[in-house]
């Protein structure tokens, strides 16, 4: 059976409800901090939570804040390998669209965390989960940093393995050339 886990994320917290495909809730609101206790918490009521229900997928989803939901989101990425979850990131755009077409007016922490685990049950074609393979998450990291070394028209070393070189021919294309 799909369970679907709904985080909203404030700065030092987040809270957490989860649902079932019928948008019942099936697990209450509860809070937890942004803290290894809080990270040690949450694991521990999830392995819970899937030892009981045998059956269970669970779909996880944080709504992208700014960064806030980093941590946690991370988190659910690691737990991948250990239990039967799925993490996504909303926008959060398309999660205010779809509390406000269910007529919700009061907007809590609470009531937040149902509404995107409410937005994956309705919109499961607008979910992506992310793959736990680390190694994707941290290229786009490497990407990003030589983009800004681009940008900026500087040779800094980069922080990962081998030397790189930032080189600039002719046309003032920068190339990227690796030392073996």
């Amino acid at each position: 059976m799909n369970y679907y886990l709904g985080i909203d994320i404030s700065k030092g917290y987040a809270d957490f409800v989860i649902i079932n495909d019928k948008k019942k809730t099936i697990v209450n609101n509860f809070q937890l901090d942004d803290t290894f206790d809080g990270h040690a918490c949450l694991c521990s009521r999830l392995s819970r939570f899937i030892e009981q229900n045998k059956d269970a997928n669970l779909f996880a989803a944080v709504e992208s804040t700014g960064g806030y939901e980093n941590n946690w989101f991370e988190l659910l990425v690691r737990l991948q390998k250990s239990i039967p979850i799925q993490a996504a990131r909303l926008n959060p755009l398309g999660v205010h669209a779809n509390s406000k077409a269910n007529l919700q007016r009061i907007i809590t922490d609470q009531i937040s965390a149902k509404n995107v685990a409410e937005y994956m049950v309705a919109h499961p074609e607008k979910t992506t989960y992310q793959a736990p393979d680390g190694w994707a998450g941290e290229c786009i990291y490497i990407y990003l940093y030589i983009n800004q070394h681009v940008r900026m028209d500087c040779s800094l070393p980069l922080p990962f393995s081998g030397e790189v070189l930032l080189l600039s021919d002719l046309s003032n294309n920068l190339k990227i050339y690796q030392n073996y």
